[in-house]
């Protein structure tokens, strides 16, 4: 089975890898949230992680085409996907305040 897929607004990626600082969030990322927006034609089910907010949660949503929902982090989180068997699955590594848009697990982007 091939590995999990990481996809970037511009190309392929390789995994990142942050340091302890990176973690931390600066006083400017102390309030935000992740939104994710589901612009496939289906419904997907998506997760983010809890890095920066421990009291988050961190289980795995399904939004509907066309509908979007936030979670409230601070810093940088994990944001995947997977498809319904849970046979494939793609994710970005994003800070507070972004916007991730879901088309389908090859076309992923975020701002």
């Amino acid at each position: 089975m091939p590995g999990p897929t990481f996809v970037s607004p511009r190309k392929a990626i390789a995994p990142f890898r942050a340091s302890a600082s990176d973690m931390d969030p600066s006083p400017s990322q102390m309030a935000g949230s992740i939104i994710v927006i589901n612009e496939s034609c289906g419904p997907m089910h998506v997760f983010v992680s809890k890095y920066s907010n421990k009291n988050g949660g961190d289980a795995w949503y399904t939004i509907e085409a066309g509908e979007r929902d936030s979670w409230s982090r601070p810093g940088w989180e994990v944001v995947a996907f997977k498809d319904a068997n849970d046979t494939h699955r793609a994710g970005v590594y994003v800070p507070t305040n972004s916007t991730v848009t879901y088309r389908g697990l090859n076309d992923i982007t975020w701002r």
